[in-house]
């Protein structure tokens, strides 16, 4: 692969929010995009050509080159090629961080190349939190709104059925039998929004 390559790919993984960390099969570090940066605390200097064990817990780390050695010599691949395995990363700060981790291999000018991808498992959760609480809030907002309109809905149906006893011809007496017929329609149609609506908080 080109260098003209090379870049291109970095460029693309300069702009995407996700850590992205290119190691060797030494697990020298040989590229970290922008994301990877602002997660782990580093700038470009301290990451590049420092093996990745810079960003795991000392339990992992201690591990980890066995794990790396294992797949060299077997290619069995056990964490390779699967998506979203839970890991914790270490900051520069020495804080903990909650990752989900892909990790794939590829080859560059002949060599392996391992493409490491980091989502910020504590942010997703977050994320996911909001949707969830801003989904109640509509809900809300909406059971609000059903009861504005049911209030209205039976006065309306009550004064037209009070009405209808009052001396009227028949044709008055078929138009408001029609509107009463309606607004009954309505009252029950409000009523099944408000059930569900209200089936959502339980």
């Amino acid at each position: 692969m080109d260098h003209f390559e090379s870049t291109k790919r970095h460029s693309i993984y300069n702009s995407i929010p996700i850590a992205i960390i290119e190691s060797n099969e030494k697990m020298t570090i040989q590229f970290a995009n922008n994301y990877a940066h602002s997660l782990f605390g580093y700038n470009d200097d301290e990451l590049v050509g420092k093996n990745v064990k810079i960003l795991m817990t000392d339990d992992i780390a201690m591990v980890h080159d066995i794990y790396v050695e294992r797949y060299i010599t077997t290619s069995v691949p056990h964490v390779i090629g699967k998506k979203g395995r839970r890991i914790n990363g270490k900051h520069k700060d020495g804080s903990i961080l909650k990752l989900l981790l892909c990790l794939n291999e590829s080859s560059e000018d002949g060599k392996r190349l391992f493409t490491a991808s980091f989502e910020n498992f504590t942010l997703i959760i977050e994320e996911k939190n909001k949707r969830i609480e801003d989904f109640y809030r509509l809900e809300k907002q909406k059971l609000q709104i059903i009861k504005n309109i049911s209030s209205p809905a039976n006065d309306i149906a009550d004064f037209l059925k009070k009405i209808k006893n009052i001396n009227l011809t028949n044709d008055l007496k078929s138009e408001l039998d029609t509107c009463i017929l309606l607004t009954e329609n309505i009252k029950l149609t409000i009523g099944d929004l408000e059930s569900k609506s209200f089936d959502k908080f339980n």
